[in-house]
């Protein structure tokens, strides 16, 4: 079922097989309100034979406004072809697919929203954005820019600096880019094409 590969049940199975545990998922400088820790995970909930794999009152919604959120970081959404050619052991090296959340569709051009989110404050000022990124072959990088020098993609012949937070090739809420695309995924829709974001 497509619509279980949001970012809240990903990290929450994580953390039902031990993967990490629910503090590791928040930010210790994590500024936005509603993102704490899952306190009270229910690891007693687990039930493979019953179909019940994580703690589903796991959340990812950074909205500021209106959110409630156990995970400070953002994802390659699973689904369409970046489910298919990335979420899998590619040992790509330049395939970013988990870091710290960018601001919204990785907007650069108005000051306005990127310096208003709050996401900036979590590794730096309100100016600059830094954050730590891993890639597909499990090294991590500290960056301070939307556009690492070492992720690319290619139009029309030719090869541009992805923006990480942004899907360069397509519609932002479609999953079946070739280009890089980190974000929190709230709900995915049963085919795993498209999907709604939260950012703060």
């Amino acid at each position: 079922d497509r619509t279980m590969n949001t970012t809240a049940n990903l990290h929450s199975l994580c953390i039902m097989e031990n993967y990490y545990s629910p503090e590791l998922v928040v930010a210790t400088s994590e500024p936005n309100a509603v993102v704490l820790p899952k306190v009270d995970y229910d690891y007693d909930i687990h039930s493979p034979i019953q179909g019940i794999y994580w703690d589903e009152t796991f959340e990812a919604d950074v909205d500021p406004e209106t959110g409630l959120s156990n995970v400070s970081y953002a994802s390659m959404p699973i689904g369409g072809r970046r489910q298919s050619r990335q979420w899998e052991d590619t040992g790509d090296s330049t395939w970013a697919i988990v870091s710290n959340r960018g601001v919204e569709e990785g907007n650069t051009d108005d000051a306005d929203v990127y310096e208003s989110s709050l996401t900036l404050e979590i590794h730096g000022s309100q100016r600059q954005w830094f954050g730590n990124v891993c890639y597909n072959d499990n090294h991590v990088s500290y960056e301070s820019s939307f556009r690492p020098s070492n992720v690319r993609y290619t139009s029309g012949g030719e090869t541009h600096r992805d923006n990480i937070f942004r899907n360069d090739l397509g519609d932002p809420n479609q999953t079946n880019g070739t280009d890089v695309y980190i974000t929190i995924v709230l709900e995915m829709d049963e085919e795993g094409h498209s999907f709604e974001s939260s950012w703060d």
